[in-house]
């Protein structure tokens, strides 16, 4: 076998190394600049968020401070305090799988002050589905309870405006109206009452538990 001349072995070194990354395949730097970019901007807007919280929160404790030390209210001021309760319009029992048999019952929930405004509160929340009897006393079918974490969580804001989404299923109940009772009991204000009936729909031929049963 004839060896190489010593003059071509850089050559051929610098020819082999230049072929390694064809064999991984090329490399798509277009793809990984767009990841990072994705990244960067998820990360930017999870730092702007962080920033809100934090200066919310910080606004919260003057506002706190302020009120602990007594500082005098400016004159003709009335602050808005939670004063009443609304279950929206738009709230009813929703067919999920329109199957012809309702499925949850949605609630879009308003707390409001005393001129009647949507107000965010802190507080809990409790949904409950009644079983009314032609003869008797009510019953509680089904409860939800929300801690302030979670009515936190079920604040949404949409075309409509700002509101809480709670949802109960009604999964077993025997048709006919149902009537639900909401209590939100929320921090520095008198607790909240709320409550409305809605037709649940079955299908034909569904069975169901005699009315005499709820």
């Amino acid at each position: 076998m004839r060896r190489m001349p010593a003059f071509l072995a850089p050559v051929s070194c610098l020819l082999a190394t230049s072929l390694l990354p064809a064999c991984g395949g090329p490399k798509n730097f277009l793809n990984t600049n767009d990841d990072l970019r994705r990244e960067n901007l998820e990360l930017t807007r999870q730092v702007e968020d962080l920033e809100r919280k934090l200066q919310q929160r910080l606004a919260q404790i003057q506002t706190l401070n302020e009120r602990l030390h007594g500082d005098a209210l400016p004159e003709g001021f009335d602050p808005p305090v939670v004063s009443g309760l609304t279950i929206d319009s738009y709230s009813g029992p929703v067919d999920i799988d329109r199957d012809g048999r309702d499925d949850v019952l949605r609630l879009y929930l308003l707390p409001t002050d005393q001129r009647g405004r949507m107000l965010p509160v802190t507080g809990t929340l409790t949904a409950a589905l009644l079983r009314i009897p032609d003869q008797g006393e009510p019953s509680v079918w089904k409860e939800v309870s929300l801690d302030p974490a979670q009515l936190d969580d079920a604040f949404r804001d949409g075309f409509t405006g700002p509101f809480y989404k709670v949802e109960m299923p009604l999964d077993g109940w025997p048709g006919g109206d149902v009537t639900v009772r909401c209590v939100l009991r929320s921090a520095g204000a008198a607790t909240q009452r709320a409550q409305a009936i809605y037709p649940v729909e079955r299908p034909a031929g569904d069975a169901t538990a005699a009315r005499d049963g709820l």
